[in-house]
């Protein structure tokens, strides 16, 4: 049995452990015991949002110097497994993980490619680098390239992405529900997901929304509480969201404007959910369009309202589709096939 030390912060938002990181914790291989480490130091709320301010940044900073006064005891484990930006210096053997490199995130979200961005992005690749980091574990070919561009060692990387279970478990309703989940409201195109519902609901009788994430903007808000074809979830719990929230849903859609890979596009697949998104950065490595959903261009609401039209009134259409996500999902993220590649990469790093 290999003992393996996860370390993993949690969201600073939620205050849960982020859902990449959880599901590696629900499915762990076979022959491996994961435990947790015990977050030290609290990542601040500000971190939660990616956005880059001089608030955010000095946040950033004291989390990095906060890490390095409470090391993390790897006494009683044969290997450590870290998640996204934790930067100790391990003193086993260890695999890191992340859905993007350092300069991806930096381009991408906070829109920074400068003198600062480039001492990041060295200082991280150090840490990678180093003997003991064995491997980096990434989720997608767009990612692998990545840190590929960042310096990173090309025998140093693999792709693995987070497990996840074809679920069969589904609500039967009339008509055909829209789901939007995204935590960040204009990042994740929030604001796009309502336009084109509005303009969908005049044109089908038939169409519900449901929309899951913070609405920052109050007029939107109140003509979102105001609309009882929509229902409204802030911030629902996991239970609610798998239970009831994805088996209700037909069609997810998803307008992001930046997503290193939207897990939240497996889950629904997962559950036989066709998706219409954003075609950018990993996405259409989870898409094939006209397959198990639809790639539309980056704030184009006209296009993403059209192909979303085309699945609501073609019922045959989003069966087809929600089989190939099934398919897709049960094909690319098998918590038993997943298992082996992981644990083949736990096993080598620890001879090495």
């Amino acid at each position: 049995m290999i003992k393996c030390l996860v370390v993993a912060e949690k969201d600073p938002v939620t205050n849960k452990i982020r859902r990449g990181a959880l599901l590696r914790l629900i499915h762990p291989p076979s022959g491996v015991r994961y435990s947790l480490a015990r977050q030290m130091a609290k990542t601040p709320k500000i971190l939660g949002h990616y956005e880059f301010t001089l608030h955010s940044s000095l946040a950033s900073i004291a989390k990095f110097a906060a890490e390095h006064f409470f090391p993390v005891q790897t006494s009683n484990f044969s290997i450590v497994h870290s998640f996204y930006w934790n930067l100790h210096r391990y003193g086993k053997p260890w695999i890191h993980e992340n859905d993007q490199s350092p300069s991806q995130f930096l381009r991408r979200y906070v829109n920074s490619d400068g003198w600062v961005a480039r001492q990041i992005k060295e200082l991280f690749s150090s840490y990678i680098n180093s003997s003991l980091c064995k491997k980096t574990v990434v989720w997608s070919d767009w990612a692998r390239k990545g840190y590929e561009s960042d310096g990173i060692d090309k025998s140093k990387i693999a792709v693995i992405p987070p497990p996840s279970p074809v679920r069969n478990h589904r609500i039967s309703h009339e008509g055909v529900n829209i789901l939007f989940l995204g935590r960040d409201f204009l990042r994740k195109g929030g604001d796009i997901s309502l336009q084109l519902f509005w303009r969908l609901s005049k044109e089908f009788n038939n169409v519900r929304m449901i929309f899951v994430g913070e609405i920052n903007q109050s007029d939107i808000l109140r003509r979102v509480h105001a609309d009882s074809k929509i229902r409204y979830f802030r911030q629902p719990d996991d239970s609610l969201l798998y239970s009831y929230i994805y088996p209700l849903s037909d069609i997810f859609v998803l307008p992001t404007r930046n997503d290193a890979f939207a897990l939240s596009i497996v889950e629904a697949m997962s559950y036989g959910i066709p998706v219409v998104t954003t075609r950018r950065d990993a996405l259409p490595e989870l898409i094939m369009h006209s397959v198990n959903g639809y790639l539309a261009s980056q704030n184009d609401t006209e296009e993403f309202t059209n192909l979303t039209a085309k699945l609501i009134e073609n019922e045959e259409l989003r069966n087809r589709m929600s089989l190939s996500a099934k398919q897709f999902v049960s094909h690319r993220f098998s918590p038993a096939e997943i298992g082996k590649k992981l644990m083949q990469i736990y096993e080598d790093a620890m001879i090495q």
